[in-house]
């Protein structure tokens, strides 16, 4: 029996089967790390009691079937970590009631159904990805008690409606990707997203003019407004953002010249119109 056992990381190797559901009998058990194998299955329910089960990541597997609920007895679990499995079922409402998780990533996975509302519970959530799902709906209003939430990735869903106004509490936001689904309206006032390193929202459907406010949020370094409808022309006093390495306005109702300011973008990568 192999109490004494802390961490197991055996990420990168070729590991075939399934996860044993025999691991309970380690009960001290703080961090297991089995991503990058070939693992085949589900995720057995008996690990709900690992109790100090702090950090999860079983990433790019062939892992199938849905999160345990038994999973809600994981509450001091910080990092949950499925990406590139084939999981489905709806995204589990059992996370809101683990109350220091720092980072979900079920990106590229076959999850169905809403963002759920009662993650707005999760105060301690920096990095939110669930890309490349089945997911279907609105930004939830609620989630913008998030003001932890430093990363949200969204994009390769169906994500309608408009961004919260508000989503302005969102103070810690680092990287925006909600791209590639059905946003609707204007961009609303995010000012107070003074960390935004990059924000992307090409191919929606989002109107109005391209917003001032971010000639203020001088870390950006990627802006990709394209595939959308705004009109108007480009803001001179983007010229602000000397960090902007990508700025994408493709296939918009943008007019006129391309101001002098934008000289300033020194470490320009991509500027696409």
């Amino acid at each position: 029996m192999l109490l004494p056992l802390y961490e197991i990381d055996l990420d990168k190797n070729k590991i075939s089967g399934t996860l044993p559901s025999g691991w309970t009998a380690m009960i001290l058990m703080n961090y297991i790390d089995l991503s990058n194998n070939q693992l085949v299955g589900t995720i057995p329910a008996e690990w709900g009691s690992m109790t100090i089960l702090a950090g999860l990541r079983l990433a790019n597997n062939r892992l199938t079937g849905t999160i345990p609920e038994t999973f809600a007895a994981l509450t001091v679990l910080k990092e949950l970590t499925f990406y590139r499995n084939k999981l489905t079922g709806t995204l589990p409402l059992f996370f809101s009631a683990l109350p220091n998780l720092e980072i979900i990533d079920v990106n590229d996975n076959e999850f169905t159904g809403p963002l759920p509302d009662v993650y707005s519970s999760l105060v301690n959530l920096k990095v939110l990805r669930i890309r490349n799902n089945n997911i279907q709906g609105t930004l939830p209003d609620l989630w913008s008690s998030l003001g932890s939430l430093t990363e949200l990735t969204l994009y390769g869903n169906d994500i309608t409606g408009t961004i919260p106004e508000s989503w302005s509490s969102l103070i810690s936001m680092t990287t925006f990707e909600v791209f590639g689904g059905n946003l609707q309206g204007t961009i609303p006032v995010l000012d107070s997203w003074v960390k935004l390193v990059e924000f992307r929202v090409q191919d929606n459907t989002l109107t109005g003019t391209l917003p001032l406010f971010f000639s203020n949020l001088t870390d950006l370094k990627i802006l990709d407004f394209g595939g959308n409808q705004f009109e108007g022309s480009l803001p001179s006093s983007y010229g602000n953002l000397v960090k902007m390495e990508r700025f994408i306005f493709r296939e918009n109702k943008i007019e006129g010249t391309i101001p002098d300011s934008y000289a300033s973008w020194s470490i320009l990568t991509s500027f696409m119109g």
